[in-house]
């Protein structure tokens, strides 16, 4: 075995290789071993170790005709080894199964390497002196994953039936276009009746009125945002910071009184969370960042917002600071703060917690994860 140091990501490595030859004495492979350096009398060891573990390798590799002392005699997918006039010398039952399958023929050893390609194309590149191949066919309604390498000894030939994993991956991508299409229907349909109570509002001069209907407008948009980021991702989940984000946005736009100036921070965890938890916690983020932009900053100009969110094992916590004039939190809760309270505690399963002071309000709320 050949040893020698290097240097690899910053830690010094000792190295030890020793070849692998075939029957006529030719290299055709190579086992490595890397390890932090060790005294003289362990890495004799270590050499002893690995030349018998080359000379069991080389072994098995040119003893391909006793089945029984073979491991590729046992796996299932089609193994294929052809000499150096192209015939199929061994075949594992994976093979004459896979063959059986395709009805090609029933035994596949003294079949060509031509036959054997089932694909012209692919025997053209072997024919060629590609070394080395990967190509997916189709054949007799299976999908199959053909591998080649060509060795100075003969070829090797592996053929894996994936047409389980591409029909999976059909049913995925069906499924994918299928959620998006249903959230992107949902999101229309909230935005249309978003239009609708806006319309109304503008047909009212009640003050008290318009507030309630641009309140519930601001719910359904909430909720509306949550369905079209499903619906750009094509799965049934969704990063909890990507959309509250997307809320914090929504409330930058439409729910900041003019002439004031506030800041909205959002850091911490991104992870994902089902459709279902992600309607929940949209609508309660919109509602406590409205709540805080309507009423936090009475008498201010200024201000800012800090949204944070902590991931946990069981329960995750989203909290929404701001530096307002605060509110008395013995007052009988109003309907946003009963909404939040409530999809906290039926949907997310979770608890909500609220400091305030003259100094500006704190608000917690756990979901499970």
């Amino acid at each position: 075995p050949e040893s020698n140091i290097k240097i690899l990501e910053n830690k010094i490595i000792q190295q030890q290789g020793i070849p692998v030859k075939n029957r006529q004495g030719k290299v055709i492979g190579a086992l490595i071993m890397e390890q932090e350096p060790v005294n003289n009398i362990e890495f004799a060891k270590k050499k002893e170790i690995l030349a018998i573990t080359a000379d069991k390798l080389i072994e098995t590799l040119l003893s391909y005709n006793d089945k029984a002392n073979v491991a590729i005699h046992h796996v299932n997918d089609a193994i294929i080894l052809f000499d150096e006039v192209e015939v199929a010398v061994y075949a594992n039952p994976g093979a004459d199964n896979l063959f059986r399958k395709l009805e090609l023929c029933n035994s596949v050893v003294g079949h060509s390497l031509e036959k054997l390609t089932i694909n012209r194309s692919i025997y053209e590149r072997i024919r060629k002196g590609e070394s080395y191949g990967v190509a997916e066919i189709t054949f007799n309604k299976m999908s199959l994953q053909l591998q080649f390498a060509v060795l100075d000894v003969g070829t090797i030939l592996l053929i894996k039936d994936i047409t389980k994993v591409i029909e999976t991956e059909k049913e995925l991508i069906l499924k994918s276009v299928a959620i998006k299409e249903i959230h992107h229907r949902v999101k229309n349909n909230l935005q249309m009746i978003g239009s609708i109570l806006r319309l109304q509002c503008n047909r009212t001069s009640d003050e008290l009125i318009k507030i309630a209907f641009s309140e519930n407008i601001s719910r359904i948009l909430s909720i509306a945002v949550t369905h079209e980021i499903l619906a750009q991702n094509g799965i049934d989940e969704i990063g909890v910071k990507t959309l509250t984000t997307r809320i914090k946005d929504c409330a930058i736009k439409y729910a900041i009184p003019p002439f004031k100036s506030i800041r909205m921070i959002i850091k911490g965890d991104e992870f994902p969370i089902s459709s279902d938890v992600a309607i929940a916690i949209a609508v309660v983020v919109n509602e406590l960042l409205t709540n805080s932009l309507q009423h936090a900053f009475e008498g201010k100009n200024k201000g800012y917002i800090m949204i944070n969110i902590i991931k946990d094992k069981v329960f995750s916590t989203i909290s929404i600071t701001d530096n307002g004039v605060g509110f008395d939190l013995t007052k009988e809760k109003g309907l946003g703060l009963t909404i939040v309270n409530t999809l906290i505690k039926e949907k997310l399963l979770g608890n909500l917690h609220i400091e305030s002071d003259a100094e500006g309000t704190r608000i917690v709320f756990s979901f499970r994860t």
